[in-house]
C-alpha cells in the first residue's frame, strides 16, 4: 500500500504542476490591508528537506525587501492579522532530487475565527535544492504580486 501510495506521489510529481490560477474577486478584499507596507508571514519547512528553514526565511525576507514591504516573521495578531502561509514539504529519494510541494496562502489570525484561503500558490515537483528554491522564491513573488496590486490600487 505504502509502496503504491509512494510510486503514485512520484508519478504525479514527475512533471511540475502549478496550483496558481486567476485570483477571486473575494481574495481581492480579503487581503486588503490597513498597514500594506507590512506583512506577516509563518514559513514551516519540512525535516526532509535540504533548504533549511533559515534559508527559506532568508528567501522570504528578500522578497519583501526588494517589493518595500516590512517582513514580519511569525508575526500574529494586532495589525498583522493578515499573514502569508507558506508550507515546503519534501520527500527524499534514494537515487534522485527530492520531491516536493509549495503551498502558499494568504491567512487571517484574527477576528476570530482564524482562517486560512484556499486560493493556493504553489507547485509540486522534484528537483535540486537550487530547483526548489528558484520554485519556492517565484511563488512568493506571485502572492506578494497579488498583495501589492489590491493594496496598492495597480
Amino acid at each position: 500500500m505504502l509502496r503504491g501510495l509512494l510510486l503514485t506521489f512520484t508519478l504525479m510529481a514527475a512533471m511540475p504542476m502549478s496550483f496558481a490560477r486567476e485570483m477571486p474577486e473575494w481574495l481581492n478584499e480579503a487581503i486588503k490591508s490597513p498597514t500594506p507596507n507590512q506583512l506577516a508571514y509563518f514559513i514551516g519547512v519540512g525535516s526532509d528537506c535540504e533548504i533549511t528553514k533559515d534559508e527559506a526565511i532568508s528567501l522570504v525576507d528578500g522578497v519583501l525587501i526588494r517589493s518595500r514591504i516590512k517582513p514580519l516573521a511569525q508575526s500574529f495578531g494586532g495589525e498583522a492579522s493578515l499573514y502569508l502561509n507558506i508550507r515546503l514539504e519534501c520527500l527524499l529519494m534514494e537515487s534522485r532530487n527530492p520531491i516536493f510541494q509549495i503551498n502558499i496562502n494568504f491567512a487571517r489570525w484574527t477576528p476570530y475565527p482564524p482562517i486560512l484561503y484556499d486560493h493556493i500558490y504553489g507547485t509540486m515537483g522534484y528537483g535540486s535544492k537550487e530547483y526548489v528554491s528558484q520554485n519556492l522564491k517565484e511563488y512568493i513573488e506571485n502572492a506578494i504580486t497579488d498583495f501589492i496590486k489590491v493594496n496598492f490600487d495597480l
